[in-house]
C-alpha cells in the first residue's frame, strides 16, 4: 500500500493510496479529505464518497496537483486501518 498526501491546486489535501503516476496523470484509491475539526485538529472524512465503493480508482490530471508527498506515520496508520484488507482462512477442525 502506497499511501501518499495529495495536495491539489484549489487547496484541498486527500491522502490516499497511488496506484500509478504518469506524466499527465495520477491515479489514486481509498482516498480522504483532511478537514478541520476545530482546536487545531484535523479529521478525515472520504473525498469522493459517491463513487463505487468496489472500483474507486479515481484518475487525476497532474496539472491539478501541486504536490505529493509521504504522510506522517500516524496518518498512514490511520488511513491503513480504514482502508485495510483483512485476510481470513477458512476454520477446519483439528482431530
Amino acid at each position: 500500500m502506497n499511501v501518499k498526501l495529495v495536495r491539489f491546486s484549489f487547496g484541498q489535501e486527500v491522502i490516499a493510496e497511488l496506484i500509478e503516476e504518469f506524466d499527465t496523470y495520477i491515479i489514486i484509491k481509498d482516498a480522504l479529505a483532511a478537514v478541520p475539526t476545530g482546536q487545531g485538529q484535523l479529521g478525515f472524512v472520504p473525498w469522493a464518497p459517491i463513487i463505487s465503493k468496489t472500483d474507486n480508482q479515481l484518475t487525476i490530471a497532474k496539472s491539478f496537483v501541486v504536490y505529493i508527498a509521504t504522510p506522517d506515520d500516524d496518518v498512514i496508520k490511520y488511513h491503513k486501518s480504514v482502508f485495510g484488507r483483512v485476510i481470513t482462512t477458512e476454520k477446519s477442525l483439528i482431530l
